[in-house]
């Protein structure tokens, strides 16, 4: 809104200085003029305010969850993980990095240029070493395949990672477009889980330390200014944020951690929010465990 004040300030300043002058004989021109004025500044205030991020605050349970969330990690030395790490030199592309936070942009933006987003495309295998062969000859995909690459890459360089789906509040009658896919990744010298988005290239942070998919929900929801991105492919933060916002309502993970999971899922709602039974109108959700507590939702992963 400084925006529009600033041109109503300059307006009336305007408006002053003519008076003062006397260019503007005429009170019927000094009406005329101050009125269009007026129109142009009302509109501008109502643009701002059709482009501002409207999202409604959440409530979650920060006691545990009194029933156990049997959570499995992947181990870097596994077979497969070994695999992808040495035939695609993971750990060179993060060499030389600092912090573990460094190790994720690196490799976020690996992977975020491994192809261009294809939403309706998906791939023959749903395993991140066929995604990669696949991606090579031209083939591109959705956020799901972005998120399974880079938390399997993640992984297997020692870096706790997990696939979440987001989803909006009409999950169940919306017709297309009720999710989106990022991945979270537990930096172990800080302590934290943290967002990742490997479609936009895009880690949130907030006074400059990267936050979780519902700490990133709780600072749009506040308006936080101290909100900002870490990206080296998205330069304007406020359209991810208004893009991304609605995504920010039901939050999904899977138990089971392996590179190709058969497990239940844990789905973090908001007190007071429905439990959803249906994606988009007609798929069922199956093996779906519901909870309110953020805490159970963000275990300390085991460390290898």
């Amino acid at each position: 809104m400084s925006n529009a004040y600033t041109i109503f300030r300059v307006s009336l300043n305007f408006h002053l200085y003519f008076l003062r002058r006397k260019k503007l004989k005429k009170s019927k021109k000094l009406l005329t003029f101050s009125a269009i004025f007026v129109v142009i500044v009302l509109l501008y205030f109502g643009y701002l305010q059709s482009r501002a991020i409207k999202i409604d605050p959440l409530n979650f349970d920060q006691n545990p969850d009194q029933r156990p969330f049997p959570f499995t990690w992947e181990d870097p030395t596994d077979l497969y993980l070994t695999e992808l790490r040495t035939r695609y030199n993971l750990e060179e592309i993060v060499s030389n990095s600092k912090s573990d936070l460094e190790r994720v942009e690196k490799m976020c933006y690996w992977v975020h240029g491994l192809w261009k987003h294809n939403g309706r495309n998906m791939p023959k295998k749903s395993d991140p070493i066929s995604i990669i062969e696949e991606a090579k000859t031209g083939k591109r995909f959705r956020c799901v395949e972005y998120s399974i690459v880079l938390s399997a890459c993640l992984n297997s360089i020692g870096i706790p990672a997990r696939v979440v789906t987001l989803m909006t509040k009409d999950v169940e009658t919306r017709k297309s477009g009720a999710a989106h896919v990022i991945v979270e990744a537990y930096l172990r010298d800080i302590k934290k889980w943290v967002f990742v988005d490997p479609q936009w290239d895009v880690i949130p942070c907030v006074d400059g330390t990267p936050i979780n998919a519902v700490e990133f929900q709780k600072a749009l929801s506040e308006n936080r200014k101290d909100l900002k991105i870490l990206s080296s492919s998205v330069k304007n933060a406020k359209s991810y944020f208004r893009w991304i916002a609605p995504y920010l309502y039901y939050f999904e993970v899977k138990l089971g951690n392996q590179v190709h999971p058969l497990s239940k899922k844990l789905m973090l709602v908001p007190i007071g929010a429905k439990k959803p039974r249906i994606f988009q109108r007609r798929f069922p959700m199956y093996n779906v465990i519901y909870t309110h507590s953020v805490s159970s939702f963000y275990p300390e992963p085991k460390l290898y």
